[in-house]
């Protein structure tokens, strides 16, 4: 039985969202889509203040991940 949750592979990025901020510890070269697909942030600062609530994508080189504020 196929599942959206085959091939998962772990995050090593070290990324994660607390609060309306986004830690990126490992200061990652990432950029934060909204769900228009526009670009709201882009550089490896290691907190990342999300303004608006919503759902976004976090890209990069080793992490690819969808958060909802």
């Amino acid at each position: 039985e196929e599942t959206s949750l085959n091939n998962v592979e772990n995050d090593t990025s070290g990324i994660s969202f607390i609060d309306g901020v986004l830690l990126n510890p490992n200061r990652l070269m990432i950029s934060v889509y909204n769900t228009l697909g526009q670009r709201v942030y882009n550089g490896n600062e290691s907190n990342i203040h999300i303004g608006a609530h919503g759902v976004y994508c976090v890209t990069g080189a080793s992490v690819n991940r969808k958060i909802a504020y």
